[in-house]
């Protein structure tokens, strides 16, 4: 089409973008893992430990106070870890869930939830140094002419990835959780262990993601 003359609404040059490949990729699976974990715990705390939707809701605010903090402090951070920022995020969302899903698999309904608060704060601040450089990054790579369309497909991913970790995710934590073998809690521990199956993938790719871009682009 373009070489008719016609633009596209998505030129498929643009594509040929490898940073604008990969960071839709980090994109999906950031935002898919994101969007299954809200879902997830909601359930868990609400149907599983019998909180309120009030309480639902408090429960996951360290977390989200763990990111807003961690993203006011993000450029002192990338500047530390330059290139490997992501990477780094990535290791330490791995270590949250980790010690999530080993809780929740060997206390189950006797976890203590401020045994849980120490994780969550942990992966709020991952998350926030996971997700904060890469638009920055990619945008870094992708022609100016092509900036706002770029950041069209990133938004137009995140809505499909939030819908498809609820959707794939959600939906597997709850089939598990009728499950007499898994339960509320052991359902969550095994949906854990695939985002963390995820997360390296997200920090395999933001390893690769940087061996061909410089340093700057990620502090800028």
């Amino acid at each position: 089409m373009e070489s008719a003359g016609v633009i596209p609404l998505a030129p498929t040059s643009l594509f040929r973008v490898r940073a604008l490949r990969m960071g839709l990729a980090l994109n999906l699976l950031f935002f898919t893992g994101y969007g299954a974990f809200m879902f997830e715990f909601s359930s868990l705390t609400q149907r599983g430990m019998h909180y309120s939707g009030l309480g639902s809701g408090l429960a996951i605010v360290l977390f989200a106070l763990a990111f807003v903090v961690t993203s006011i402090y993000l450029h002192h951070i990338s500047r530390r870890f330059g290139k490997h920022t992501m990477l780094v995020g990535a290791l330490f969302q791995l270590l949250a869930l980790a010690a999530l899903s080993i809780e929740l698999l060997f206390e189950g309904s006797a976890v203590q939830q401020w045994h849980m608060q120490i994780a969550l704060v942990l992966l709020g601040a991952a998350q926030a140094v996971m997700f904060g450089p890469l638009i920055n990054t990619v945008m870094s790579q992708i022609p100016s002419w092509a900036a706002g369309l770029s950041g069209g497909l990133f938004s137009t991913v995140q809505q499909l990835a939030f819908s498809l970790g609820v959707a794939v995710l959600g939906g597997l934590y709850f089939t598990l959780s009728q499950l007499q073998q898994f339960g509320f809690f052991g359902g969550l521990a095994f949906c854990l262990v695939v985002q963390i199956i995820a997360t390296a993938i997200f920090g395999l790719l933001a390893w690769r993601l940087h061996r061909h871009i410089p340093a700057t682009a990620t502090a800028a």
